[in-house]
């Protein structure tokens, strides 16, 4: 991911920059690594449904998964009914701002 470079921007020029990306701030259960999640449309809009009707994701249990065994497949989210461990509850969030920024700084954008 990167950001628009404006006029003239190659990404935007090939349709990419149009596709709507979202990031979600999340934990891996079994290590309690955290981490930024980025996803397309169609996860990303479960994603929305879900802080509108919940009053956002914290504590919210979901696995990720592709729709097929091509790495290149779409990714789909299951929510899962059940509460988090005390210790995800308990770990900080990344700012996403900064991880964004980093990125775009690494990546030259």
């Amino acid at each position: 991911m990167r950001a628009c470079e404006g006029a003239g921007c190659e990404l935007c020029g090939c349709g990419v920059g149009r596709q709507i990306r979202y990031l979600v701030c999340c934990a891996e259960v079994t290590t309690g690594r955290v981490g930024v999640l980025e996803v397309g449309r169609a996860p990303g809009l479960q994603l929305r449904d879900r802080v509108q009707g919940n009053g956002g994701l914290r504590g919210a249990v979901f696995e990720v998964c592709r729709a097929a065994r091509s790495k290149h497949s779409r990714l789909e989210l299951v929510f899962v009914d059940e509460h988090p461990g005390s210790h995800l509850l308990s770990l900080e969030p990344l700012d996403l701002e900064s991880v964004l920024r980093s990125t775009w700084e690494k990546a030259g954008g």
